[in-house]
């Protein structure tokens, strides 16, 4: 009679443990899933406003170059100065580029996988 319950408990421990680790699996594979969509959702937005930007940076700075040719009587002299006003931004970038574009992508990327369920990331 001892034996028969103490094998009944055993065996209902065993099953309270085996469901525990399967809901735990679950809980597992959701919030990963959940991680990864967050983490894809914000490189596609990423991709799609980066190419509107390059849109307008392209248009800007044609308008901005044709302005300035017109400006000095010399077109071709206007797109050689936003071209180099590129070329001193892309300068500037590149040397401060871990401070600029890095360390606030791994911040962000960092900030998605590993926050709390109730923690809500701005922007």
């Amino acid at each position: 009679m001892l034996f028969d319950d103490a094998k009944t408990k055993a065996e209902e421990t065993l099953n309270h443990a085996v469901g525990y680790a399967e809901a735990r699996w679950n809980l597992i594979a959701l919030k990963l899933s959940d991680r990864t969509a967050r983490a894809a959702t914000a490189f596609v937005v990423g991709i799609v406003l980066g190419v509107l930007a390059i849109f307008f940076l392209l248009f800007i700075s044609v308008s901005i170059a044709l302005a300035l040719g017109g400006l000095l009587n010399n077109v071709a002299v206007g797109f050689l100065i936003v071209a180099l006003l590129y070329a001193l931004i892309g300068i500037i970038i590149f040397s401060n580029r871990m401070k600029l574009l890095f360390f606030p992508i791994m911040n962000y990327l960092l900030a998605t996988f590993y926050k709390d369920d109730d923690d809500k990331i701005s922007g």
